[in-house]
């Protein structure tokens, strides 16, 4: 409940520390995250914000740490700027930072409505973090939340829903922790209660919500099964699976289904924080698990086919065998040079008849030659095959072992130790990933460090841009019209040469629409600021952040 009305509420009362400073830059260096570094003549303030999908937060924090590398600043006209108010807006999730000349906005309603935008003091809208072409130019407006009306009770619905979505704006959580801590029927029916029932329920969640208000306390709860798996005093979080991350909790109060307080502070902020970076930790073990688990999974199912090829071996036995026995029996043929025969039939030794197919454009003794080739070829297929099993029988060994260790894993430092461990089994997996991936996508070097990797179709673009694309690789695609993405990979120090990025513009106009084209634009920017809405159609993005460049398409 990072995002909760009332959290949120508590956000603001403690920014208020913020009016008076000035804001001093805004950056962002991770993928849906910005910050916003304030002064107020004697301290620096950040204020975090996260538009993360179920890790959307802000908070603030006396604390940031620059990257030296893969940082934009953003919304640049604001710097100088003086905050003059902080505001929650009347029933809902949305922040707004008053300053002298500009208006900021935090928009957290979850997912793809996450959003950041600059306005005017008129409400016109000049930039955003998310979405900038579609907002630009418009009026900032919002709707405000309909809640369920205190005096015009729909009897049709659960208790529960009534009040999760009532005037009182306490959620789902907060609801049912009520109903819980007063032995009501969280499912039944809002007429089945009489109504000196109802009255009671009412007054009881006035109660929680009165209590929320003045307290400035934080909680981070754990039930009992899963109360070591965050903040175990000072070793780090132990990351758990996705269920156990939904069994931890902020709070504003103490909570029925997790009583275990395992933090607490005066500070909102504080708490948030605290939970905002286990999150992002437990994204990225996932992350790298999934990835690690996959390339042991591969190799496992590479060794499990290529062991379908010793079951094989019988037939390639038989017909070594076969092919030999033809061989003796055509030299018994009494016209070896003859020509033109489709088959032949002769007895063996025990004078039962055996029909040969033969290659009529081969006289019999080249017949008999084209045997000992093929007899030839299949017993050094079985050689080879016989000199690799006992290295398939290793990897794959190897492979079903590293999958049990992994399933054993379940915090971020473990799971570093078992990479480090296995970094030479991993790597030489990775190699052949390459492999793989110059199969799926078409693949261009345009220098020893840059490599251009282009989608093949609509569901090959997805693939392309949200399965080998990292946040800081380059995308490119032809602006405004239909064509191939691209992903441009650089492993040089710095920023990217201008001609890197003018020959990967026109590789991507030339597999576009536009090949035909004289100068065609190209817009390109960093995969981080690339999302794909919810619903949308195969190879359909939107683009938060872009640069335009015209080049003649071409690949050579």
């Amino acid at each position: 409940m990072i995002s909760h009305y009332y959290t949120l509420n508590k956000i603001v009362k403690e920014s208020q520390q913020l009016i008076g400073s000035k804001l001093l830059e805004c950056i962002s260096q991770e993928k849906d995250v910005l910050v916003f570094g304030f002064y107020d003549s004697i301290e620096f303030h950040y204020l975090y914000f996260s538009g993360i999908s179920h890790i959307e937060s802000i908070f603030l924090s006396e604390n940031f740490s620059k990257k030296r590398a893969n940082t934009i600043n953003l919304f640049q006209d604001l710097y100088g700027e003086i905050v003059q108010n902080i505001s929650l807006l009347d029933k809902t999730r949305i922040i707004k930072i008053d300053l002298i000349n500009y208006k900021i906005y935090f928009q957290l309603f979850g997912g793809s409505r996450n959003n950041v935008i600059v306005t005017k003091k008129n409400d016109v809208i000049i930039d955003s973090f998310f979405q900038q072409k579609e907002l630009y130019g418009r009026k900032f407006t919002f709707d405000i939340p309909e809640y369920n009306n205190l005096t015009n009770i729909d009897p049709d619905i659960s208790i529960l829903k009534f009040l999760s979505y009532s005037d009182f704006i306490l959620g789902k959580q907060y609801v049912v922790n009520l109903l819980n801590e007063n032995n009501i029927d969280s499912n039944k029916l809002v007429s089945e209660f009489s109504e000196s029932e109802l009255n009671d329920i009412l007054k009881l969640a006035q109660e929680t919500a009165n209590s929320i208000f003045p307290s400035n306390k934080g909680f981070i709860l754990k039930n009992e099964e899963t109360a070591n798996s965050i903040f175990p005093s000072n070793k780090g979080f132990i990351l758990k699976n996705e269920e156990t991350a939904n069994d931890s909790y902020f709070s504003l109060i103490p909570l029925l289904e997790y009583p275990i307080v395992v933090f607490e502070s005066n500070s909102i902020s504080e708490c948030i924080k605290k939970v905002y970076v286990h999150r992002i930790k437990q994204k990225k073990f996932k992350e790298k698990y999934k990835f690690l688990h996959n390339l042991a999974n591969l190799e496992l199912k590479r060794a499990k086919k290529q062991f379908q090829q010793f079951e094989n071996n019988q037939m390639k036995e038989d017909l070594i065998e076969k092919y030999s026995h033809f061989s003796e029996l055509l030299y018994s043929y009494p016209n070896l040079k003859e020509k033109g025969l489709h088959a032949v039939q002769l007895n063996d030794y025990n004078g039962n008849p055996v029909q040969i197919e033969l290659n009529p454009k081969l006289k019999v003794i080249e017949n008999i030659e084209n045997y000992f080739k093929k007899i030839k070829n299949l017993k050094k297929s079985l050689s080879n095959l016989s000199e690799r099993k006992d290295f398939i029988l290793s990897e794959y060994e190897n492979a079903n072992h590293l999958i049990d260790e992994l399933q054993s894993i379940n915090d971020l430092k473990s799971l570093k130790l078992h990479y480090q461990k296995n970094e030479k089994f991993y790597t030489s997996k990775m190699n052949k990933e390459d492999k793989e991936i110059t199969e799926r996508f078409k693949t261009f070097i345009i220098s020893d460090n840059a490599i251009l990797y282009v989608g093949k179709d609509a569901k090959n673009n997805d693939e392309l841009t949200f399965g080998l694309g990292k946040p800081n690789d380059y995308w490119f695609h032809l602006r405004g019209g239909s064509g191939s993405h691209c992903i441009l990979k650089f492993t040089g120090k710095g920023k990217i040469p201008k001609e890197i990025i003018e020959k990967a513009a026109s590789i991507a106009a030339y597999y576009s629409s536009q090949r035909n084209g004289g100068y065609v634009p190209v817009c390109y920017t960093q995969k981080k600021f690339i999302r794909k809405p919810k619903g949308a159609n195969p190879g359909a993005v939107v683009l938060s952040k872009e640069e335009v460049i015209l080049v003649n398409p071409k690949i050579d």
